[in-house]
Formats: structure tokens, C-alpha cells, sequence
């Protein structure tokens, strides 16, 4: 699962007002479905004889409410308080899964879910089950909805960042919720922005195969979480020199949500105009298709080649050309015939 990190920034020495940082890890430690950093952790409770959950999932009609819980553990020798809080998905540059600051505003999954408290302190080695309500608004919008409820740390650890800044850090755990609401599902993507770029090097420019990439951007714009697969293809004029890549696992992209993807070429023939060609396809959580395309186009051509080609063809021309001006030498004269009654 994720963990979430909160700092604090400082002048080296000198103290500031605190203020929060999230950033989402990934960790592999702890039970399935827990979310831990080696001192605490978070996670959906289970009852007995019932399979680990890795996350909160649900699907839910607008104006109803379900309750469940979370269980925190504190896996050290000493007390620990935690800060409780719920809240929405942060939508980030690369599309990745991340959660916001306990200060900011809440209009989701994160205003929706109710903490009977929002602080709690666990013995050493103890966990604790913490109940609480997801409550959907009955006007809810239909399709997915995400957040998550956190555990932060009360207590900091100084850190250096940088050459003249300290940390005050403070670490949190937490655990991802999905709401669906029912209603129409309206599963859409975008491809946008696609850019072909190939690389200038001596050999492409002497008509050797050359590499390069092609960048571009997915949105999620429909109302429910997809994770795309996108296959890139790229030929030349007539389809000459086509190569297809490997199908390339996206992220999952939560409503809004948007990545950006760079993908390696090689073998590219510098024949002309290339086309750069993107298709993108998900499956919805029932099966439903989506696909979405875009394409570029850039000239790739051996320029040099091309150079030596025109300078050589320009010669044999201007060579052509001087010896058709050249000036005909006048035919010889014929010898002067002997009279016939010379011969006899």
C-alpha cells in the first residue's frame, strides 16, 4: 500500500510555522492489504475467518450509508498518537494514486466518510479497531469515487533537505477507498498532445536507421476509474518501414485523472514524413470497451545523403551541359577526284 509522508519545512536553525507535505511511497511490508511503515500501520478491518482486504471498495446507491472500520496497529515499544482524518484523491501530474492535506478542503469521498475522532493514542505493540459511516449524498453523482483515511503522526523527526533547509517530518499511513454510485456509467478516454521527435545522428544522417520517441497524453474523462494499455505504431510514406511497439501497460486513471507517457523508438528509417500513431483501449469494471487514438507526423530524412546526392547529380548535369556546348570541329575536305582519262 501507500504511505504518505507530511514535512514540515525550515531555515536551517531556525524554526517555522508547520506546515503539511504529502507524498505517496510504495511499501511492501506488513500484512496483505495493510499499509505500514514499520513503526504503525492501516487497514481494512477483517473479521474472523474472512480474506484480508487491500482496500475499501463499495458500491452504493445515492442517499445510503454503510459502516465498517479500519484497524491501526503501533508496531513499537513505545506510545504513539496519531491524527485521524479522511480524505479525497489529489489529482497529480503523472496520474499516480495520492491523498491530500488534513487542512484542505473536502467536497468528496472525503467529506462523505464520518471518524468518531480524530486523534487516537495506541499502547506500545496494541492495534485498535476504528469504526466509522460513508454516508453518499443523495445527489451524489454516479460512477467512481476515491479517497482514503489516514493516519498521520503527531510527532516529527528532523531531517536535512537540500544544502540550507531542515525538515521537520512527520509520517503517515493510509488506506484507499473506491466508491462507485449507482448510475449511468459513461467509461471515456482521451489521447491528446502526441508528439514525434527522432533523433539526429550521423548515421540517420547518412540514411542509417536511427531511434527517437514519442510523447503523449491520456485523460480519463469519463465518470469511472480505467486502467489503459496503449500501443504505439509508427511507419513511414506508403506504410514503409512500420513498427509496431509493445502493448504498454498505463496507470490507472481515476475520473479527471491524466498521465504522461514517453515511449522509446528504434529502428526508425528516414524516409520522409513518419507517422507516429496512438491507440489507447480499457476496459470498464463491466466489461465495457473504450478506445481513444491520436497521431504526429515528423520529416526524417538523411540530409547529408540527400547533399551528396544533389551535389553529385549538379555535376553530372554541368558536365552534360559543357560538353553539348562544346563548338563542332568542321569535317575534313574531300580529296580532289583524278579526271576519268587519268586512269586509263
Amino acid at each position: 500500500m501507500n504511505l504518505l509522508r507530511a514535512r514540515t519545512r525550515r531555515p536551517l536553525l531556525v524554526t517555522a510555522v508547520m506546515a503539511v507535505l504529502l507524498s505517496v511511497l510504495c511499501l511492501t511490508t506488513g500484512p496483505a492489504g495493510a499499509a505500514d511503515n514499520g513503526s504503525f500501520g492501516i487497514e481494512p478491518a477483517t473479521g474472523a475467518g474472512a480474506e484480508p482486504r487491500n482496500y475499501l471498495i463499495y458500491n452504493l446507491d445515492p442517499g445510503s450509508t454503510i459502516q465498517d472500520a479500519v484497524t491501526l496497529s503501533n508496531y513499537t515499544d513505545t506510545p504513539q498518537t496519531f491524527q485521524l482524518y479522511a480524505s479525497d484523491t489529489a489529482l497529480t501530474e503523472d496520474g499516480s494514486f495520492a491523498l491530500n492535506n488534513p487542512d484542505d478542503a473536502k467536497s468528496g469521498v472525503g467529506a462523505w466518510v464520518l471518524l468518531p475522532t480524530d486523534s487516537i493514542t495506541l499502547p506500545p505493540g496494541t492495534q485498535a479497531q476504528v469504526p466509522f459511516k460513508l454516508v453518499v449524498p443523495s445527489d451524489a453523482t454516479s460512477g467512481d469515487h476515491a479517497g482514503g483515511i489516514i493516519a498521520l503522526s503527531t510527532s516529527t523527526r528532523s531531517a536535512q533537505e537540500g544544502g540550507n533547509v531542515a525538515i521537520d517530518a512527520r509520517d503517515g499511513v493510509g488506506v484507499r477507498l473506491y466508491l462507485r454510485v449507482a448510475g449511468p456509467a459513461q467509461p471515456s478516454l482521451d489521447v491528446s498532445s502526441v508528439s514525434l521527435s527522432t533523433d539526429r545522428t550521423i548515421g540517420s544522417l547518412l540514411g542509417a536507421p536511427s531511434s527517437g520517441s514519442v510523447t503523449y497524453k491520456v485523460i480519463n474523462t469519463g465518470n469511472v476509474r480505467l486502467a489503459p494499455t496503449a500501443v504505439v505504431t509508427v511507419k513511414g510514406p506508403f506504410g514503409v518501414g512500420e513498427k509496431t511497439l509493445d502493448p504498454m501497460p498505463l496507470p490507472e486513471l481515476l475520473p479527471g485523472a491524466r498521465t504522461t507517457i514517453t515511449q522509446a523508438i528504434d529502428g526508425m528509417l528516414p524516409l520522409g514524413w513518419q507517422t507516429a500513431s496512438v491507440k489507447v483501449t480499457a476496459n470498464d469494471l463491466d466489461g465495457t470497451p473504450v478506445t481513444s487514438s491520436g497521431s504526429d507526423r515528423a520529416f526524417h530524412v538523411p540530409w547529408v545523403l540527400l547533399l551528396v546526392l544533389v551535389l553529385v547529380v549538379a555535376w553530372l548535369l554541368l558536365r552534360r551541359a559543357r560538353r553539348q556546348g562544346r563548338p563542332v570541329p568542321p569535317a575534313a575536305p574531300n580529296p580532289p577526284r583524278a579526271p576519268a582519262d587519268a586512269l586509263v
